[in-house]
C-alpha cells in the first residue's frame, strides 16, 4: 500500500507552533487549485484547502521560516482522525502530515502575479532536474 501526498500551493495562514512534552507540532492550511468549466463553458478556478501538519525539529523550522502566502511543496501522507465531541457528535478530520519545502516566487510586472523559480530553502542539495521532476510530476 502507498500513502504518499505531494501538494504545491500557498499557505493560508502562518504556521501555528505547539510544544508538547514529547514533541513539537506545527499546523497550517494549504490552498491548491484546479480549473473546471462552468455552466457557460468558461473555465473557473476551484480552490481546495488542506490541513497540513509537521512534527519535531521540522515543525520548529516550518513555524519560523514559513508564512501565510508562501508557495510551498508539501510532501507527506494522509492521516484521518475520528473522535466524538462533548455533544456526542462524531467528527472526522483529514490532515497531510509531512514536511514543507519553500518554493521562491518573484513579483512580475509590478502586480501580484508571481513566477516560480527553482532554488529555495530545502532544495539546496537537489539538482535542477530533480526539482523540475517534482514540480511537473502529476
Amino acid at each position: 500500500m502507498l500513502n504518499e501526498v505531494r501538494l504545491i500551493g500557498r499557505l493560508g495562514q502562518d504556521p501555528e507552533l505547539t510544544e508538547l512534552a514529547t514533541t513539537t507540532i506545527a499546523k497550517s492550511s494549504l490552498a491548491t487549485w484546479w480549473s473546471k468549466k462552468d455552466d457557460k463553458g468558461e473555465f473557473e478556478q476551484v480552490t481546495e484547502w488542506h490541513d497540513v501538519v509537521v512534527f519535531g525539529n521540522q515543525a520548529r523550522y516550518f513555524a519560523q521560516k514559513f508564512k501565510s502566502g508562501d508557495m510551498v511543496l508539501f510532501m507527506g501522507s494522509m492521516r484521518t482522525k475520528k473522535w466524538q465531541n462533548d455533544k456526542g457528535e462524531k467528527k472526522v478530520k483529514t490532515e497531510v502530515v509531512g514536511i514543507a519545502k519553500k518554493i521562491p516566487t518573484t513579483k512580475k510586472g509590478g502586480n501580484d502575479q508571481r513566477n516560480v523559480t527553482h532554488k529555495s530553502e530545502g532544495f539546496e542539495d537537489m539538482e535542477d532536474q530533480e526539482i523540475e521532476d517534482i514540480l511537473v510530476r502529476p
